[in-house]
Parts: C-alpha cells; structure tokens; sequence
C-alpha cells in the first residue's frame, strides 16, 4: 500500500468511526430521551415501521440497543486501524540469573540501520524498527541506496549486518526485512567520513 492509499485509508476510516460514534451515541441520547428538542431530536422517526411498534415500551430500549451497538462498532473500528504493531522492547533468552534481558525495539533498528550507513558505500541512510506481524517479529528496515552504488555490494552488506543483529538477539522468532530504495539525484546527500 503506498502512502497515498495509505492517507485514504486513514482518513476514510476515521470519517465512518466518527459517524458510527458519534450516530450510536445521539441514537442512544435520543432513545433515553435526554436530547433537548429541536430538529436534531425528533419526536419520532419514519423508517418503514409501523406505528404501532414506536408506542411500546419495548420500541426506545430496542433504539438504544442499536445506538450501543453502533457506538461498540464505531470503536472497534478505531482500534482496529490505529493499533500500531511496533514493539517497544524484546526479552533476551540466556540470563543465568533468571531476570530478565530486555533490548529496545528501536535501538536494534536504529543500530542495524546506522551498521549498513557505515559498512556499505552504497547506502546513502537508513532507518529501523521492529514490528510484529501474526507470530513473528520483524526487524524492517529501510535504506536508500545511490542511484550509481553497486547493487551485488549492497545487498551483501545486507546479509552480513541483518545475520549479525539476528544472531546478537538469540531470538529464533525474530526475521529481518531489507527494503531498498534508490535516491534521486536531487535528494541525494554526499557521505562524510
């Protein structure tokens, strides 16, 4: 999904969570009957149903249900797109003491990123983190590579510095993903030693 798609996403989700808050909560208010009047509080809606059904006692309690429904949704729906999958500290195995060994999600990123800057010619910057997808961790990184760099280098500096931070954790659970992406002309900044 690229940034774009990703910004419509955002924004479409967050447009239907609010109407489905903000519809189940002033369904709810109308249906306890704590609206003030005015156009916004009808007296009664024309949905199809007979008018029988809106004088029972059974009818605004079955509203309200609907707007508490509503509302639950409408929040699912929130938690649901806005959960982010970054993980903030992983646990080490091997502590003979029995406590524990904690590493910092984005210092392992930002460590492997600042490793492939300073071990590849090619790569211009990068940058890190860890995310958990399904059962898995990955370590995802992303670096920009000169357009004239040489690609057999880069991808071996890949290999060396992602098999070096997987072995330094001992976590079997954890996988490393290198994306690459090539630096326009313009964008691109000379490398200082």
């Amino acid at each position: 999904m690229n940034r774009k798609t990703f910004g419509i996403d955002r924004a479409l989700t967050l447009l239907l969570g609010l109407v489905l808050v903000l519809g189940g909560v002033w369904v709810l208010l109308w249906a306890l009957d704590a609206l003030p009047s005015g156009w916004w509080s009808p007296s009664r809606f024309r949905v199809g149903v007979p008018e029988g059904y809106s004088d029972n006692l059974w009818w605004p309690w079955a509203i309200g249900v609907l707007g508490l429904l509503l509302t639950a949704l409408g929040t699912a729906w929130f938690v649901g797109h806005f959960r982010s999958n970054r993980v903030s500290t992983l646990s080490l195995p091997g502590d003979a003491e029995g406590g524990r060994l904690l590493l910092s999600g984005g210092a392992l990123g930002g460590g492997l990123a600042a490793a492939l800057v300073e071990t590849c010619e090619g790569v211009t910057g990068a940058s890190g983190r860890v995310l958990e997808q399904g059962r898995h961790l990955v370590l995802d990184v992303t670096a920009t590579v000169r357009p004239e760099g040489d690609l057999r280098e880069v991808v071996r500096s890949c290999d060396v510095v992602a098999a070096h931070a997987l072995h330094s954790t001992g976590r079997e659970d954890l996988t490393c993903r290198v994306r690459l992406k090539v630096a326009s002309r313009a964008r691109e900044a000379p490398r200082v030693h």
